[in-house]
């Protein structure tokens, strides 16, 4: 994480008077990701790619700013809430490979748009308790394979990776066939 204080304007980028919650800092940034992140409809015409993710760094930025101070003042993130994986700005370690590891892949992508497994949850309606499942290629915990590509094809739409139907129908290759 980096360090540094936050002036003015990282509250201002994040939407939040000084001062917020953790809470609250938390969800403003993740807000601000869904709203600027690639592919995104309500700002998808609005910037070129690399404005995008200049953007997306300043928020970034802004957020660990934020956070360190919040930090050090004793005010931490809830435990109930994830701790977010950032988009790009500083090392990050590299995404696990699509095709051999395709449920890392997925748990990678969630955790740099800073989601949990209750977040996806909530807004694909699938159980978390499935979507694990998947993550960790655990065939055994799912329903028919039928069902299991609609999952995955929701999943990979919510994490817009390309050819989500194409993901999914790689992601069930070497699953077992029902009897």
């Amino acid at each position: 994480m980096m360090t540094g204080s936050p002036d003015p304007g990282d509250w201002a980028l994040l939407g939040i008077e000084p001062g917020a919650s953790a809470d609250e800092i938390h969800c403003a940034f993740r807000k601000n990701i869904e709203t600027w992140k690639p592919g995104a409809l309500a700002t998808y015409n609005l910037m070129e790619p690399e404005e995008r993710q200049e953007r997306l760094a300043a928020i970034e930025t802004a957020y660990e700013h934020i956070l360190a101070s919040s930090q050090s003042t004793e005010a931490t993130v809830p435990a109930n809430l994830p701790t977010p994986v950032m988009h790009g700005a500083g090392p990050t370690a590299a995404a696990p490979d699509r095709e051999s590891a395709p449920g890392d892949y997925l748990r990678y992508l969630r955790q740099r748009q800073g989601m949990n497994l209750k977040d996806v949850e909530r807004r694909i309606k699938i159980n978390h308790v499935q979507l694990e499942a998947i993550e960790e290629g655990r065939p055994d915990l799912l329903p028919a394979p039928v069902f299991v590509r609609g999952f995955l094809i929701a999943y990979a739409q919510l994490l817009n990776i390309e050819d989500p139907s194409g993901f999914a129908k790689a992601y069930l290759k070497d699953w077992p066939q029902p009897g």
